[in-house]
Parts: C-alpha cells; sequence; structure tokens
C-alpha cells in the first residue's frame, strides 16, 4: 500500500466523513489509494484543514485509549499486589511494576517503603530457597528436572501408561516394573500405592494416549554403566573417550598454607572442577589415530590444574603430585 502521507491513518470511511459531502464521488471506496492521494492534493486548503483536523482527532483518541488500557493493567497489578500483601510470598515480578506515564513523576527514585521492601526480600527468599531449586527424576523419561515441572502420582493412576510404557520386545537387561520400563529407583510403594515422579510433559503425553518421546520404553534405553567404566577416574574417563566436549580446569589449594611437607601438596587439597568449551577440532588434530585409550600426553589438552596459594609453588613438588 502507498505511503499516505496526506491523510495519516484514515480510513477510506473517515476521510469522506471529513470533508463535505459532494467533495469526493459516492464510489469513493472503490477507488485505489494512488488516485486517493492525487484527489486529496488537488483539494482547496479548507478541505486540507478538515482532514488535518480529522487525522489530530483519531490519534488524541488512539492515545487515550492507549493511556487507558495502561492505567487498567496498572490498577490489576496494584490489586493483585495488596491480594498478595499478607501473604508469606510474592511473585518477584510484582515487585518490578513499572511506572506508567500517567503517575505523578515527582515520586522518581523514591525510596521504597518497609513494606515493598520486606516483601521483594521473601519474594526473593522463596525463589532461592532450596524448596524452589529442588530437583527430581523423571520415572518415564528418566530427566532430571525442576520440582514445578511435574508431580508426585499413583502410578497405576496414570492414564494409558500400561499400554505405552509396556515394550513388545523384552531386552533381557531390562528391569521392568510390573511390565513397564520405569526407573524403579525412583518408585516408592506397590501395587496401587505406587507413588513416583512425573514430569508434566511425560504426564500429558500419557493423557492423551501418546508416547512420551524421551521415555525409556521409546527406544531410548541404553541400561546401566557397567561397573568397569563407573569405577574409572576422570583422566581413565578421557582416556577411553571418543569425544572431549569439555575441558577441565582444577583449582587446588593446599590444606597447610606454610608447611613445606611436599606430602599435604597431594593428601591435604580442596577445590572445585570448571568446565569450559574447547576446540575440539584442534584435539582431534593432535591426536594420532582412533585408537583407545588415547596417548597419555593428550591429558594436557582436557585437564589443567592451577594451584592456589601464597607463595612459589617448587618445582620438584609436581612429579610426586602427577601420576596417571
Amino acid at each position: 500500500m502507498p505511503v499516505r502521507e496526506l491523510v495519516g491513518n484514515l480510513t477510506k470511511d473517515e476521510l469522506q466523513a471529513a470533508v463535505p459531502t459532494g467533495v469526493f464521488h459516492q464510489t469513493f471506496r472503490n477507488v485505489p489509494w494512488t488516485k486517493i492521494i492525487e484527489l486529496v492534493r488537488a483539494q482547496s486548503d479548507e478541505v486540507l484543514a478538515l482532514i488535518n483536523h480529522a487525522i489530530k482527532v483519531k490519534e488524541e483518541r488512539k492515545q487515550k485509549k492507549q493511556v487507558k488500557k495502561k492505567k487498567q493493567r496498572y490498577e490489576a497489578h496494584q490489586q493483585e499486589w495488596e491480594n498478595n500483601a499478607g501473604k508469606g510470598s510474592i511473585a518477584v515480578e510484582n515487585c518490578q511494576v513499572a511506572e506508567p506515564s500517567f503517575c505523578d513523576h515527582s515520586k522518581f527514585m523514591e525510596l521504597p517503603i518497609d513494606e515493598v521492601r520486606k516483601q521483594c526480600f521473601r519474594a526473593f527468599r522463596e525463589a532461592t530457597s532450596n524448596r524452589a531449586l529442588a530437583m527430581n527424576v523423571c520415572v518415564v523419561c528418566v530427566r532430571e528436572m525442576m520440582a514445578f515441572e511435574g508431580k508426585k502420582l499413583f502410578i497405576p493412576s496414570v492414564p494409558n501408561i500400561k499400554q505405552r510404557l509396556r515394550p513388545a520386545v523384552v531386552h533381557p537387561s531390562y528391569d521392568l516394573w510390573e511390565g513397564m520400563l520405569l526407573a524403579k529407583h525412583g518408585i516408592k510403594g506397590v501395587g496401587a500405592s505406587a507413588v513416583a515422579w512425573v514430569c508434566n510433559e511425560c504426564s500429558w503425553a500419557l493423557t492423551n494416549n501418546l508416547m512420551p518421546k524421551l521415555a525409556l520404553a521409546n527406544n531410548l534405553w541404553i541400561g546401566d554403566v557397567p561397573h568397569e567404566l563407573a569405577i574409572l577416574t576422570l583422566p581413565e574417563q578421557l582416556l577411553v573417550s571418543c569425544y572431549f566436549p569439555r575441558c577441565y580446569v582444577f583449582k587446588l589449594y593446599p590444606k597447610d598454607y606454610h608447611a613445606s611437607n611436599p606430602n599435604h601438596l597431594q593428601r591435604g587439597m580442596t577445590g572445585n572442577v570448571s568446565l569450559y568449551n574447547m576446540n575440539t577440532d584442534a584435539v582431534v588434530m593432535m591426536l594420532e589415530g582412533q585408537l583407545l585409550p588415547h596417548p597419555a600426553v593428550s591429558l594436557a589438552s582436557v585437564i589443567a590444574v592451577t594451584y592456589v596459594g601464597t607463595k612459589k609453588l617448587p618445582k620438584t613438588w609436581l612429579k610426586s603430585t602427577f601420576r596417571v
């Protein structure tokens, strides 16, 4: 549609109603906008003034409507705030309601009252508490998710669970629960009183008689980690890994900063592990061949150790510290 710089946002009906009768033909509705612009340009100054007045009236009406909607939203926020004021928690976003343009700007940068600060503190504590950050594992798809993303259900009462989660071909290593492929370690109780945590996605799919796309029974069961792999240390796991998706950086703190015994450096340390994305292509180019385990020198590309202390570390200590 062409730019209508002379008629603003007026529709054809509004434009025809803004001018005296007879200025435009009765078939004005069927005229394309390109010709309408030409007709408007040819009008007298009095007609153009009437059109400009109609444009301003429509803009003012639009602005009033927007202000009214803002005021309604603000009053709804205020009402919700008042309703939650007496409760133990309040949504964090309620403490951050933006001040609409029609409010008193003289209160800008004014400190909040004590009750508002307490409500925000309560909301923060509630949102970061152990209960709010609790994690659970779904017995259907074995995903670890936030507790609010699912709920505990009586397993026999879940609709269509036996029809959808009963495998057609049973693998010898399957550990079935009443014929269904579920994570048995997450099920409490037996029979009709068995309770387990199920995520909302799997619960919705089963309720609608659908196979949950990430369910173990949907050909996604790979079994438990073999004992031989479960007991490997991190360097041993890296040596038998086909891919290195992360680089591990360890920060080690000697237990006794002032002692000169190198044994303390080996036996008395605490620290944390940080994961970083790494250039896997460079690691592949460094390695020779695809045989497992990889050469021990490859560990230098995926493991880094940082010593944190008050004194310079003697190099003679390193030989007794690292052994593969």
